[in-house]
């Protein structure tokens, strides 16, 4: 038995921004994800926030009422979330758009066949957008048949990482990147065609969950299960040999694991399915 026995897959990321209106209508005119749900107003601590989906993939925005900024020279040296990568068939049709849209291009690779960008949101958060090279019948979704593809994120160590989320989240596989001079070196491993690149910083700074609360940037991954009270039993014999630590927030929503880098990474419950296949969300 392993983990893909109780529907695992990753499901969302969570990005913390400035302001929610903003952002929503951002990922819908540059990245073609489509408005799920709002989770009301907020309580206490907790943010304004809405899901909004692509394909079988979510961002979870949350809007920080007293944000630290945003700081990518940060995020390369501490552990967590790096950015989110995205894949899309009609490259030349999405990238139009976005210049049209006036979208800062950060980072381009135009070779032909690999092409890729780096672009900047509202909140200054950084994606990841390349040309898909998977059959069109696994990708083609919305108007370029752009899908979430991968997420980047800092470890301290690639093969310790991978051997993780293998063995708690069930992805397969390691291919180490060639490197490149000056470089750190990057490993990739995958689940359900989301790839999870790992960005081997061996002197990152620790996982801060106050900075998780008040930065902006994207803060965890969420994977959801068909079976996630079976995962969790299942998981106790994994402790003693992964060093997995499981805090129970609403347990009969969600739990959240830490991962072996210190960072939170979060299990849901797998959203129920129209028969169409498109998901069906609370509105």
């Amino acid at each position: 038995m392993n983990a893909l026995d109780f529907g695992t897959r990753p499901d969302h990321v969570g990005l913390h921004v400035y302001h929610l209106e903003e952002e929503t209508k951002w990922i819908h005119d540059v990245l073609d994800f489509e408005f799920s749900y709002r989770i009301g107003l907020p309580i206490g601590h907790f943010p304004r926030s809405a899901f909004h989906t692509l394909g079988d993939f979510q961002y979870e925005v949350y809007e920080v009422r007293n944000p630290l900024p945003y700081s990518y020279d940060d995020y390369e040296n501490t552990i967590g979330v790096r950015m989110a990568e995205l894949s899309v068939i009609d490259w030349e049709g999405w990238k139009k758009n976005a210049q049209d849209l006036g979208v800062e291009f950060v980072y381009e690779d135009n070779t032909p066949g690999k092409e890729k960008a780096v672009i900047k949101d509202p909140s200054d958060i950084l994606h990841e957008v390349n040309r898909d090279t998977l059959p069109e019948d696994v990708c083609m979704r919305g108007r370029w048949g752009i899908r979430v593809s991968g997420v980047k994120i800092t470890c301290q160590n690639i093969e310790e990482t991978a051997d993780w989320y293998g063995e708690i989240f069930g992805y397969e596989g390691l291919e180490i990147l060639p490197r490149k001079e000056g470089y750190p070196r990057i490993g990739v491993t995958e689940c359900n065609h989301v790839k999870l690149v790992m960005i081997e910083t061996p002197e990152a700074q620790p996982f801060n969950l106050y900075d998780f609360e008040n930065n902006i940037g994207i803060k965890h991954i969420d994977f959801s299960m068909t079976d996630r009270l079976g995962w969790t039993e299942w998981v106790k014999d994994a402790r003693n040999r992964m060093g997995v630590i499981v805090s129970v927030g609403h347990p009969s929503i969600a739990h959240y694991v830490v991962d072996n880098c210190g960072m939170l990474t979060e299990m849901s419950d797998e959203h129920i399915l129209n028969p169409d296949g498109t998901r069906m969300d609370q509105q």
